[in-house]
């Protein structure tokens, strides 16, 4: 299975500058927005998937708890960095994992939330859900929650050459792109772990629907 974390000698400017400069990159929105980031090709016939696990991996793009464990993987990894830095999907099949830069929007956090639905609104005080359909409550929550930005249309060191870097901030940059590569690899060995253990059957279900019919007066 494929492997995007790679050792770096943190000892020399050379080898540091080398890795980034190498490391693979992509759009961080469109290709004519010319911004580009570090990122990792996760498309399913490049991961170095078994034989077994390639006659699986199709059908598991389709199952949403597979997207929702991934998704789990990321959400850590950014969480942990305080939002400042996230990884999410690009591409026209979403075959590539990017970097992106982002952050919390304080001045604008919620306060309140449904305990029904879950709706976050800025109300002040505990008041009814305003979503239709909803019996819920507002909630007034014990503290103020942030809302989470990401900027797509930011590029990370496009362009860069490095001769300007410190040392120390060179490091530092390395270490930021070994800690997302691992990551990859982490949602890579999810994935895997989901190819290896299950498989996919079809199931039919009873969808709700909401139909006008005619009631006397």
């Amino acid at each position: 299975m494929k492997q995007f974390h790679q050792k770096v000698d943190m000892r020399t400017r050379a080898a540091m500058t080398a890795f980034l400069r190498g490391h693979p990159r992509y759009h961080t929105m469109n290709s004519w927005n010319n911004a580009t980031s570090y990122a990792n090709c996760v498309k399913i016939h490049r991961l170095g998937l078994t034989e077994k696990q390639l006659n699986l991996a199709f059908d598991l793009l389709d199952v949403p708890e597979v997207y929702d464990a991934i998704g789990e993987v990321l959400h850590t990894w950014a969480v942990g960095r305080n939002w400042q830095w996230q990884a999410g999907f690009n591409g026209r099949s979403s075959g590539y994992l990017v970097l992106y830069q982002g952050g919390l929007d304080c001045k604008n956090a919620r306060t309140a939330q449904c305990d029904s639905c879950f709706k976050l609104t800025w109300h002040k005080q505990d008041t009814p859900c305003t979503s239709d359909g909803c019996d819920g409550t507002l909630r007034v929550l014990d503290k103020p929650r942030p809302q989470v930005i990401t900027y797509p249309g930011r590029g990370l060191d496009h362009g860069e050459d490095f001769t300007e870097w410190d040392a120390d901030a060179i490091r530092a940059r390395v270490r930021l792109v070994q800690s997302f590569d691992r990551m990859c690899d982490e949602a890579l060995a999810v994935f895997a772990g989901y190819c290896d253990s299950y498989r996919v059957v079809e199931e039919e279900i009873l969808v709700p629907k909401t139909i006008k019919v005619l009631e006397p007066v």
